[in-house]
C-alpha cells in the first residue's frame, strides 16, 4: 500500500525505467478484466495523429465545456506535472485521488499477476479509466501515446476517432512509409464508427478509406467532406471560415499560433457536428467561446516578451515545419536562437535541415531520458556556421537568455519530454 504521492512517483519512476515501451493490448485486457471494465463506463473520443492531437483535443474540450458538458481528457507527455494527462474541466486529478486509485489498483494486478509486466502508459491508461468511471464526466477525450492500433488506449470504444494527420515519426516502431504509420493509425477506427481525418497526404488517405470500408465507418475528412478557409493571421489571433455539409461558420476565431492551428480547431468543429447528430447539446455560442478560450502549453507558447522565448514541442520534420514558418510569419523582425535536445528514435536529420536556414545560431542539448540522443551525436549532424554545445540543458538556457539581444527570440524545442522540463525552469527564473 502506498503511504503517500511521494511513494506513488517513485513507483512510477520505477516503472518508466524498467521497461520503457512495450506494445500490445493482451496486458491491458487481462488488467480490464480483472478490474470489471472500467472502460466501458464512460463515453469517449479517441484522437490519434503524427502532430496536432493534443491541440485538437483541446480545442474540442474547450468547446464541450462551454456547451456545460463535463469533459475528461487523457493526454501525454505532460509539461509540468503528471496530473495534468488526467483531467475533468481542465480539473487536474488530485495527488490523492492518484494514491488512492493506486491502491485499489495494485492490489488487483498482483491478483492478476501484471503487477511487474504493467508497463508505465499502460499503468497510466488504466488509472485514467478507473478515474472516469468514478466520477462519470458526460465524455472523456483520450489522445493516443503513441500509434493506435497498439496504443494502450485503444481498447475503448469511443462516439467517434480523430485522426489529425500522418507524417513520418517513429520508424522504427511504426513503419518507414507513410502507409505503414497511416495503417497503425487506423487502428483506432471501430466498427459502425465515424472518423474524421486531417487533411492527409493520398498515400495514407487511401490506408485510412480501407480501414473505414471495412469496419463501415463513416469517414469524413477535411478538404473532401469539409472544408476551411483561412480569412485572416495575426500575431495574436487567427480567423477562419468553416464548412460542414450544409452548415457553414464564418468568422471563427481562434489564439493560438500558426496556420496549422486552424486545420485542429476545424477538426473539433467538425466532431462538434458529429456529437451534435448523436444527442449533444452544443450551441454556436459554445463553440466560438470554446475555440477562443483554447490554449495549450508548449505549442508555440511566447513563454516571455522581454526576453522573447518561445517553447515549441516540434518533434519530427512536419512539427519543425510548422514551427519554422510560423515563426518567419508571425515575427518577421526577430533573429532566432534555437536551442534543441532529441529524443533518438526521431528523424533529427531532417529536423535540422528545416531549422537550421532560420536560425542565427544553434545551441544543441540532452535530457536526463533513457530515449534522448546525446548533445554531441545532434550537433554531429549540423552544417550550421553558428553552433554550440551544451550537454547540461540549464546552462544552454541561462547562457543564451543572458546574451539576448532585444531583436532576438529563443527558442526551444526538438522534444515535448525537453520544453516540459525547460518550461518550469523558465517559469521559475523569468
Amino acid at each position: 500500500m502506498f503511504k503517500d504521492f511521494s511513494e506513488v512517483q517513485s513507483f512510477f519512476k520505477q516503472k518508466e525505467l524498467q521497461l520503457g515501451m512495450d506494445f500490445g493490448l493482451s496486458r491491458m485486457e487481462h488488467i480490464l478484466d480483472a478490474l470489471n471494465h472500467p472502460e466501458k463506463e464512460f463515453q469517449s473520443v479517441h484522437i490519434a495523429g503524427s502532430n496536432g492531437k493534443g491541440s485538437t483535443l483541446n480545442y474540442l474540450k474547450e468547446i464541450l465545456m462551454s456547451a456545460g458538458i463535463t469533459a475528461g481528457s487523457f493526454t501525454s507527455p505532460h509539461i509540468e506535472r503528471l496530473n495534468e494527462r488526467i483531467m475533468i474541466n481542465n480539473r487536474e486529478i488530485s495527488d490523492q485521488e492518484i494514491t488512492g486509485l493506486m491502491n485499489r489498483l495494485v492490489p488487483a494486478l498482483q491478483d492478476c499477476g501484471e503487477e511487474e509486466h504493467i508497463t508505465y502508459f499502460e499503468l497510466l491508461t488504466v488509472l485514467s479509466f478507473m478515474y472516469f468511471a468514478d466520477e462519470k464526466p458526460d465524455v472523456v477525450l483520450f489522445e493516443t501515446g503513441l500509434g493506435g492500433r497498439l496504443d494502450s488506449t485503444n481498447v475503448i470504444h469511443p462516439l467517434l476517432s480523430i485522426i489529425t494527420n500522418i507524417s513520418l515519426e517513429h520508424t522504427d516502431i511504426l513503419g518507414g512509409t507513410l502507409d505503414k504509420i497511416a495503417f497503425e493509425k487506423a487502428g483506432i477506427i471501430k466498427e459502425n464508427t465515424p472518423v474524421i481525418t486531417g487533411d492527409l497526404a493520398m498515400e495514407a488517405y487511401e490506408v485510412i478509406a480501407n480501414k473505414a470500408r471495412e469496419t463501415h465507418a463513416q469517414m469524413l475528412s477535411l478538404s473532401r467532406d469539409f472544408v476551411m478557409e483561412k480569412v485572416s493571421f495575426l500575431p495574436e489571433k487567427q480567423i477562419f471560415n468553416f464548412k460542414f455539409g450544409k452548415t457553414e461558420w464564418n468568422s471563427l476565431e481562434i489564439s493560438m499560433l500558426g496556420e496549422h492551428q486552424i486545420e485542429n480547431a476545424s477538426l473539433a468543429v467538425a466532431a462538434v457536428e458529429l456529437l451534435k447528430e448523436m444527442g449533444f447539446s452544443i450551441s454556436e455560442t459554445a463553440v466560438r467561446s470554446g475555440l477562443s478560450n483554447a490554449k495549450w502549453k508548449g505549442r508555440i507558447e511566447v513563454i516571455s516578451e522581454n526576453p522573447f522565448v518561445i517553447l515549441d514541442g516540434a518533434h519530427n520534420p512536419d512539427g519543425m515545419t510548422v514551427l519554422v514558418e510560423t515563426l518567419g510569419k508571425t515575427f518577421p523582425d526577430k533573429d532566432f536562437t534555437f536551442i534543441m535536445a532529441v529524443l533518438k528514435d526521431k528523424d533529427y536529420q531532417e529536423m535540422l535541415s528545416i531549422v537550421e536556414p532560420l536560425a542565427k545560431e544553434l545551441i544543441f542539448t540532452q535530457i536526463e531520458m533513457y530515449r534522448s540522443l546525446s548533445a554531441e551525436e545532434l550537433l554531429s549532424h549540423s552544417c550550421h556556421q553558428r553552433k554550440k554545445l551544451f550537454p547540461d540543458w540549464k546552462q544552454a538556457v541561462d547562457s543564451s537568455i543572458d546574451q539576448l539581444d532585444r531583436d532576438q527570440a529563443l527558442v526551444i524545442t526538438g522534444s515535448l519530454y525537453f520544453i516540459a522540463e525547460a518550461r518550469g525552469y523558465l517559469l521559475e527564473k523569468l
